[in-house]
């Protein structure tokens, strides 16, 4: 089950990147090659027993697959190009591996830090970072240039 353990990293990323903050909303988006309801649906397994997540809301935004073809084709897919994580050229019709495909937007808090520790905060903390699929998972890159 793939979108699990795509949730499962995204659970791991938010945790580290909650800090011992209580995590109310995970804001994330995928492309056209993860499914999005199944992966809201393993959502809740994946941050069962985490202190900074356990509850938190998934808000999913969908954005389209992107491609970059050797024949020099880079660019959005339409629906029917796009067949899992992989996508077939517009430009010359040959399947390739999507780049995107899971993207942590940000993460709204609510609460104490979580043990119960420190002053009630609200707040949240933007810093897309990109959950990759195929052969690049396991890499992550962040939004920010330079």
């Amino acid at each position: 089950m793939h979108e699990l353990s795509l949730a499962q990293e995204l659970a791991r990323r938010s945790a580290e990147m909650a800090e011992g903050r209580r995590v109310s909303v995970v804001q994330a988006r995928c492309s056209a090659g993860v499914d999005r309801e199944e992966l809201a649906s393993v959502f809740p397994v994946a941050v069962a027993g985490t202190a900074e997540l356990e509850g938190a809301a998934l808000q999913l935004e969908g954005v389209a697959a992107r491609l970059e073809c050797s024949c020099g084709f880079a660019g959005d897919l339409a629906a029917d190009q796009v067949f899992g994580h992989i996508g077939l050229c517009p430009g010359c019709g040959c399947p390739g591996e999507l780049s995107g495909g899971l993207e942590l937007v940000g993460l709204l808090f609510a609460g104490p830090a979580a043990g119960g520790a420190g002053a009630p905060t609200s707040g949240a903390v933007s810093a897309p970072e990109c959950l990759a699929l195929g052969p690049h998972a396991g890499q992550r890159r962040t939004g920010r240039a330079g």
